[in-house]
């Protein structure tokens, strides 16, 4: 009815519509193909019937998407974001020079683990792994890519099981100021006493409950002013 007034790039990038190969014919004319292949919600199973098929993957062949669905040009850069597709190590290997390797790097939909990262430890931007929410985070893990993780973003990462012992094992890499803001730390007197060199105690001093006291420069000037002669 409002064929006429709707973005279509927008409609191609809501992930609500009801999406099947029917509504996706119905209109083809007029839909944004980039920002249908970054929609996670299409019907990829339907759309991509091979991408979980081992034998395609072994002998892999870039084919035009079945018609009548509106995808005859291929997008690998907005594939490389749809966290959707039914990623597996095969599949990244099968297709490994059309990726867009950046943006896989922060894709959530990969199937983040050690074997993955080391299989492709060369392409990857490592600071999309470093802030990842669902690498199975560990000691090993962190300790087979010391060299290559972004030491900034892996102390701003909620979701590593920091202890005294993991962060000791790292004082020399990791970002204290990022660190002494990072609330899942295990605070408490005995983590800050024990690195009490390397925090930033203006940072700490703003955030978990620790009621450290700290003087900034302006507040020991003002006392210094204050002090009464002797």
């Amino acid at each position: 009815r409002h064929a006429d007034r709707w973005d279509w790039s927008a409609l191609s990038a809501n992930p609500h519509l009801p999406w099947d190969v029917e509504l996706l014919t119905q209109w083809r004319s007029r839909w944004d193909t980039t920002a249908l292949y970054r929609n996670p919600a299409l019907p990829w199973q339907t759309l991509l019937p091979d991408w979980d098929n081992p034998a395609f993957l072994a002998n892999p062949q870039i084919v035009p998407v079945p018609a009548p669905a509106p995808l005859p040009n291929w997008d690998w850069d907005a594939l490389s974001e749809n966290p959707a597709l039914p990623w597996s190590l095969e599949l990244l290997e099968a297709f490994e020079t059309q990726w867009d390797w950046d943006r896989l790097s922060w894709n959530p939909g990969l199937p983040w683990d050690g074997e993955l990262l080391a299989k492709f430890a060369d392409q990857w931007d490592w600071s999309g792994p470093s802030s990842s929410a669902n690498m199975p985070w560990s000691e090993v893990l962190l300790a087979q890519h010391m060299q290559r993780w972004d030491w900034e973003r892996i102390s701003a990462n909620a979701h590593i099981p920091w202890t005294p012992e993991l962060i000791a094992a790292y004082s020399d890499t990791l970002n204290w100021a990022t660190l002494s803001t990072q609330p899942n730390l295990p605070w408490d007197y005995a983590l800050y006493l024990r690195f009490d060199r390397h925090w930033f105690a203006n940072l700490v001093a703003q955030h978990h409950g620790l009621h450290v006291q700290y003087l900034s420069v302006d507040d020991m000037a003002t006392l210094l002013q204050e002090k009464p002669s002797t």
